[in-house]
């Protein structure tokens, strides 16, 4: 099977859920880092955060 000429990549249900899995791991400990972030107090505004990125001089 070919899709955009390039061979298709065809997954077992096992490996789809090996990789669900995964995704929940990966999600549960950078919510993990985020709540010690949080204990830490080391916090940032989001939105002031994103505006001195955008800023030109930066």
């Amino acid at each position: 099977m070919n899709h955009h000429e390039k061979p298709d990549t065809i997954f077992s249900i096992d490996d789809d859920e090996k990789v669900e899995e995964i995704k929940i791991q990966l999600l549960k400990a950078k919510i993990q880092c985020a709540q010690c972030d949080i204990h830490s107090d080391n916090i940032v505004n989001g939105d002031n955060f994103f505006d001195e990125l955008m800023e030109p001089d930066k």
